[in-house]
């Protein structure tokens, strides 16, 4: 977490658009912690522009150019928990209105439920290849 924030800090700080500027990222094979690491940033960049963020949807587009990245269970929990932690810990994403925290019948919002079915679905693709 430190990690991410420290480089995101480093970014805007960093003169001539920094946004067009590549991070490089290494880990010891180059696919199991730079996925975690690039999926929360992909996932953080969404909440900075969306104000909400699918990690079912960012993992699969990363899949898609490295398959091997996230492809452990426990990888895809990391990343879900460590963007709640982020967002909880970072108060300019608090953008809370009990209204749309339940609905007049109790339920939840679409979107809260929709990313649970992508992680569940998510979860039982990968207990299905392995």
């Amino acid at each position: 977490m430190d990690v991410i924030k420290m480089a995101r800090s480093w970014r805007r700080r960093a003169p001539d658009r920094p946004e067009l500027k590549p991070t490089i990222v290494m880990s010891h094979n180059g696919v199991s912690r730079v996925g975690v690491y690039n999926g929360a940033n992909i996932c953080i960049d969404q909440m900075d522009i969306d104000h909400e963020v699918d990690v079912f949807h960012a993992v699969k587009m990363m899949r898609i150019n490295r398959p091997q990245l996230i492809d452990m269970k426990d990888e895809y929990k990391y990343l879900y928990d460590l963007m709640l932690h982020w967002n909880m810990t970072n108060p300019e994403y608090r953008i809370y209105n009990k209204d749309d925290a339940e609905g007049e019948d109790g339920s939840r919002p679409s979107s809260r439920s929709q990313s649970l079915s992508d992680k569940d679905r998510w979860m039982k693709s990968q207990n299905s290849v392995q």
